[in-house]
């Protein structure tokens, strides 16, 4: 059975609204928002879930961020818009890219915040909606 917002994040991925780069922008920029929001109590809660140190938990994060802050610089807006336009100008576009569309993610358990993280921030750059299965034992 379908997880209740399946629907959803199906509807968004048949609209393609994540093809759009300035949607996917938006969207990696507002989670690095949330995370820095709350950078203290998410790196307090991965030392009680995973046992290691403050320093540990605080690198950890910051490798999140840095993965997050990578795939952002990635996105070229000028090329991407041209890209998405050849057609409409009566080019061919061989070369033109697009999500997966719904992209599942499942985490490892080592290092649980920066595997969340990391997909995700790839993920939303490629124009991809996104689930994510995180098991709780």
């Amino acid at each position: 059975m379908a997880p209740p917002n399946f629907a959803a994040v199906r509807a968004a991925a048949i609209d393609e609204r994540a093809n759009n780069i300035f949607y996917r922008q938006t969207q990696l920029e507002q989670l690095q928002k949330a995370l820095l929001g709350e950078a203290s109590p998410i790196q307090e809660a991965i030392v009680a879930d995973s046992g290691i140190t403050a320093a540990e938990a605080k690198v950890e994060f910051s490798l999140a961020l840095e993965a997050l802050r990578e795939r952002y610089a990635e996105l070229d807006t000028k090329t991407d818009l041209e890209n998405e336009f050849r057609i409409a100008h009566n080019k061919n576009a061989p070369d033109a890219k697009v999500g997966a569309g719904i992209v599942v993610i499942e985490p490892t358990t080592h290092t649980l915040f920066f595997s969340v993280i990391s997909p995700v921030s790839a993920a939303l750059a490629a124009g991809n909606c996104l689930i994510v299965r995180v098991s709780v034992t």
